[in-house]
């Protein structure tokens, strides 16, 4: 501030170039105050000259300020352009931050005061990006990790990218399950099976899903059962009886539960059970003349296929009849229940030697047994 010395103040500024040995005027600045944009970096020497109005020119008449030195080390200028998320901050030098899309300018100062940085800031901000998924799966499966029905929010983060916020709707779909329980009759199949079990499938159901199907199946069979092939004696009969069932059906078309017989022959039944299941059984009966009057009193086991074992055809008609075979002096060389199998004239794989043999024949009819001799002839 200059006081007002003269009656009305007239002013120069000057300025030196050359440490302030030389002064020249500054065309213009002719007020009190005076401001400039220094060119460049550097010193700069500046003085005021006051006089009265009209004597300014006039060396002797004027008054000179001490010099102004002037120190100029312009701030450095950075111009940015950034980028941030949505919900994200800018951080500028000064500390400052801004987390809207906009143009900034932020300076830092020295401790007098002086602007030392400049920083211009172009900023954007990139929106997140919003997806949503509508998904279907089947029980047992699972989808982005996840294995049952219900919405999912996922923040997902990309490199050099915003996050993605991911909506998922998730629906699970249930596996079917079903129970089937069936019987079928022997000799069919029901689904592809033939025999009685459980049975567990997976098929596709009409959603796309596994259905677990579990079969429950009985094979019913019906069994009639008529006997071993047998012998009968002459004058005797046999009774058939298969078992029971809803219908019989015999050879010679009768219908009756069971079937009397007094020939010999083939004889067969098809029956059906309560369940519908049909099956049939064969028996052949050899009528026989079951008398021990006709027991051969000899054999010859010589190897050429006539008469070589000891054939007692009454037999057949006794089942469970037992027959024994000693030497002279005692010795059990020969023992048979049923007597399927005839005597070779052997013990313990051995031929015996020609001779007379005797035998004990219990019939197991309750009557005492019957005694003889049999003769080996070679």
């Amino acid at each position: 501030m200059v006081a007002n010395c003269y009656v009305k103040n007239a002013y120069q500024w000057q300025n030196s170039a050359d440490g302030g040995t030389t002064w020249q005027d500054i065309a213009g600045a002719t007020n009190e105050v005076y401001s400039t944009n220094l060119p460049a970096l550097g010193t700069y020497l500046y003085r005021l000259v006051v006089a009265q109005n009209g004597d300014i020119m006039n060396t002797k008449c004027r008054f000179v300020s001490d010099v102004f030195t002037v120190y100029y080390d312009p701030p450095v200028v950075n111009n940015i352009s950034a980028a941030i998320c949505a919900g994200d901050t800018y951080t500028l030098p000064s500390g400052k931050t801004e987390n809207a899309a906009g143009s900034y300018t932020d300076k830092l100062l020295d401790n007098q005061g002086c602007v030392t940085q400049i920083t211009n800031l172009n900023l954007t901000v990139t929106p997140l990006t919003y997806t949503t998924i509508n998904q279907e799966i089947c029980e047992g499966e699972s989808f982005l990790g996840y294995t049952k029905t219900g919405t999912y929010v996922d923040i997902l983060s990309t490199p050099n990218a915003c996050n993605t916020i991911r909506t998922l709707n998730l629906t699970v779909k249930p596996k079917a399950y079903s129970t089937l329980n069936a019987a079928i009759c022997n000799g069919d199949s029901y689904l592809g099976y033939t025999k009685t079990g459980t049975y567990i499938d997976t098929l596709v159901a009409a959603n796309g899903c596994d259905s677990v199907r579990t079969l429950n199946l009985v094979v019913n069979r019906a069994s009639p059962n008529l006997g071993l092939n047998r012998v009968l004696c002459i004058g005797d009969s046999i009774t058939l009886n298969p078992g029971n069932f809803v219908t019989y059906q015999w050879q010679d078309g009768s219908s009756s539960p069971t079937y009397k017989l007094k020939t010999g022959g083939v004889y067969s039944v098809k029956v059906t059970d309560e369940n519908g299941c049909m099956a049939s059984d064969t028996v052949t009966i050899k009528e026989v003349n079951c008398s021990l009057a006709n027991i051969p009193n000899t054999f010859t086991p010589n190897g050429d296929g006539i008469n070589d074992v000891w054939n007692i055809y009454a037999l057949q008609g006794y089942p469970g009849c037992k027959v024994f075979v000693y030497t002279r002096y005692g010795q059990q060389v020969f023992s048979s229940i049923n007597y399927s199998i005839p005597w070779d004239g052997r013990y313990n794989g051995k031929e015996l030697p020609v001779g007379v043999y005797y035998y004990i024949i219990d019939l197991n009819d309750g009557k005492p047994p019957v005694s003889g001799y049999v003769t080996i002839v070679r």
